[in-house]
């Protein structure tokens, strides 16, 4: 459908993987205008299809991957794509964000957004040229990790010349294909997180999808958009946030403000606190580990990690995982989170649910509830845990099913820390009060996103009183809704 927009290619693609049908999905521009790209187009399309019963794990769930109109412009930080779907973790719509280069290249095929449903007969990958799809058996990819998935993808679209055509991938690790239900989707180095879009996409037996093109994205006002484009690059470079604290320290650098606030989750979440914070800090991680600077495409802050982990340079940690699989677990050793946050991203699984759930486990043993061999503080073995998780064997099948589903068969509610299934992010939150309203009412579950991220002012930027209720329902909603609006 032409679109009279720039920014939109104007085309979504629907393929229907039971079937191999390939079909356009109308989305009109009057719809384009109300429903933004990103999540909220997505949510649109979920919304016309869903009735409220569906499984996640069934044919009429869509796995729906989606654009910005800003996506592939330049312009700053916008390069990202969405993927919402039923999520296996909470039984809700989950959407997860992602900074790899598959948007950018989804709308240089001329798509705005691809909805995939159905079930593959047999383990397959996708590929999409343009206007052409194809659809390739998986079994030789099939149990590979992340990593080495996309570089056998590359192989297969090497061309005569000898030259990897330029192209965009998502694919699933072992945790996906068996079902794990915080896996993840991956693009380049960066992840797909959150809710359990990965194991979606492995009962689709869907292994990976590769779109390359050769369409230019409409600019509407081309000078325009080169200028306010330098402004903005121009303005991020200067802020102090933007400009230097989160280039030279990443988001690591807000340990030391969340430990100074009490709200640095600590032994799972039972305290704010944790004495050896200082070990695992952004600071230590900045300057005895981190090798360059790396960022997402067009995103001047360049805020990514880049580290050493088994002889070759690798995406380095988030806060989410430094503060989770530190504190979270009494562990002060860094080198360990560096080599944990390399596994769990090759295995194709969400670092937060798997530190939670890991330290849900611990505290079960600790409390008698369930001899399972895990304490906190002792860490030897935790990368065989991982692998047994992505995996499904022994112990890890069982840790696979993440924290609520254990408590709710070995006991401890009242330590199984999520929200709707999905385990919470690691602000502490009776420090950030706002934050814990936003994680309880939170479509997605226990995500400082979705939630409203309100702990920017609860501390973590500008201050207001951290465990006042006053106002924080009103500005729990305007932050979520701000947070809806830009992703």
């Amino acid at each position: 459908m032409a679109t009279q927009y720039g920014g939109y290619m104007g085309k979504v693609l629907k393929i229907d993987l039971t079937t191999k049908e390939v079909s356009e999905y109308p989305f009109s521009d009057r719809e384009r205008e109300l429903f933004i790209g990103g999540k909220t187009m997505a949510a649109k399309i979920l919304g016309d299809h869903l009735k409220g019963t569906e499984k996640a794990f069934s044919t009429e769930n869509l796995l729906v991957i989606t654009t910005g109109p800003l996506t592939g412009t330049g312009a700053p930080s916008a390069s990202r794509f969405n993927i919402s779907t039923v999520s296996p973790q909470t039984g809700y719509i989950t959407s997860s964000n992602c900074g790899g280069h598959f948007g950018y290249y989804l709308k240089k095929a001329g798509l705005d957004a691809l909805i995939l449903t159905g079930q593959c007969e047999e383990k397959t990958w996708i590929e999409i040229q343009n206007d052409s799809v194809k659809f390739h058996n998986a079994d030789d990819l099939w149990g590979m990790k992340t990593t080495r998935t996309q570089e056998a993808l590359d192989d297969k679209l090497r061309m005569k010349n000898g030259r990897v055509r330029k192209n965009g991938k998502i694919c699933i690790g072992p945790a996906g294909e068996n079902l794990v239900l915080y896996s993840s989707i991956v693009s380049n180095d960066r992840v797909s997180g959150r809710g359990g879009t990965g194991a979606v996409m492995g009962w689709m037996r869907l292994k990976a999808v590769c779109v390359s093109g050769t369409k230019e994205i409409p600019i509407y006002d081309k000078e325009k958009m080169i200028a306010h484009t330098k402004k903005w690059f121009k303005y991020l470079r200067k802020h102090p946030l933007t400009g230097d604290q989160m280039p030279r320290l990443g988001t690591a650098g807000l340990v030391s403000s969340m430990q100074m606030k009490g709200m640095l989750s600590t032994k799972n979440y039972s305290r704010g606190q944790y004495e050896d914070f200082e070990k695992v800090s952004g600071e230590v991680l900045a300057e005895k580990y981190n090798i360059v600077n790396k960022g997402c495409l067009t995103c001047p802050i360049r805020c990514a990690r880049t580290v050493e982990v088994e002889g070759r340079p690798v995406k380095g940690p988030e806060l989410e995982t430094l503060v989770l699989l530190g504190g979270g677990i009494l562990n002060n050793d860094l080198e360990a989170v560096l080599k944990w946050n390399y596994e769990l991203d090759e295995l194709g699984m969400d670092t937060i649910s798997a530190a939670n759930t890991l330290s849900y486990a611990m505290e079960a043993n600790e409390k008698g509830l369930w001899d399972n061999g895990l304490k906190f503080s002792e860490i030897e073995g935790i990368s065989k845990i991982f692998e047994d998780i992505a995996y499904r064997r022994g112990i890890g099948n069982e840790l696979a099913e993440g924290s609520k589903r254990l408590s709710e068969k070995y006991g401890g509610k009242e330590f199984a820390i999520h929200a709707k299934g999905m385990e919470l992010a690691a602000y502490e939150p009776r420090k950030a009060v706002g934050l814990g309203l936003g994680y309880a009412v939170s479509n997605r579950g226990g995500c400082h996103l979705n939630g409203g991220y309100l702990v920017i002012l609860e501390g973590l930027g500008l201050s207001i009183n951290q465990t006042t209720y006053h106002g924080k329902a009103d500005l729990t909603m305007m932050f979520q809704d701000l947070m809806e609006m830009i992703s």
